[in-house]
């Protein structure tokens, strides 16, 4: 099973999987951001597009917004949506970096519960990649898996590594890293500053944010 495998069907699958809540979880993301009317953002694993989609619909936006995804059928639909927002472009690439985008040339990179695919080495290399192409005081906005609070955030962890880990072998194997708590701490290793958890959703989802 590739994530791109139900591109078609995977907008009405994300809100119903967020019963009501994946605007305000949009939102929670977005409200890192700072002043982005005029930046470059970079979304890593777009998707169909989604979040450009909702930055479109309620915010002043004239910026470059890249986005990058492995799934052909992803991109397919994130560039309908884009089709009446100039300059914006969609990039397939593997979902390893390197990425196809000059260094110090991004001013927000956003990602949403990407990292927990890929193993303990992408993510460090992930994080090198991050730091290389945003420019000084450029902001780096993640949700991702953390440390599972409560009967909500343990159900969640359990559900993602034994149904969602048997469906998709790179998240039953690396999954597990980002349960641990790891993620936080590589923040720190690739030079962020000011990290900080902004909110948690599901008692397992962390919003962080840092800059270069």
């Amino acid at each position: 099973m590739k994530h791109e495998d139900n591109a078609g069907a995977y907008d009405t699958g994300m809100k119903l999987h967020w019963l009501g809540s994946y605007n305000a979880f949009r939102r929670s993301l977005v409200n890192n951001f700072g002043e982005f009317e005029n930046s470059t953002i970079l979304d890593f694993g777009c998707g169909t597009g989604l979040l450009l989609e909702f930055i479109k619909a309620n915010y002043r936006y004239n910026g470059l917004y890249l986005g990058i995804d492995p799934g052909a059928g992803m991109l397919k639909i994130a560039k309908e949506k884009a089709i009446d927002h100039q300059g914006k472009c969609f990039v397939q690439i593997p979902l390893f970096p390197n990425f196809p985008v000059k260094s110090e040339s991004v001013d927000i990179f956003v990602s949403s519960l990407v990292t927990h695919q890929i193993s303990l080495e992408g993510k460090q290399a992930l994080f090198k990649e991050i730091f290389r192409v945003l420019k000084p005081n450029g902001r780096v906005v993640m949700a991702e898996f953390g440390k599972p609070s409560g009967i909500m955030g343990n159900l969640l962890a359990f559900y993602t590594k034994k149904v969602w880990g048997q469906a998709i072998p790179e998240i039953g194997v690396n999954a597990p890293a980002n349960f641990e708590g790891v993620v936080p701490g590589l923040f720190a290793a690739a030079g962020f500053s000011q990290f900080r958890i902004t909110d948690r959703w599901k008692g397992a989802i962390d919003v962080m944010a840092g800059m270069k």
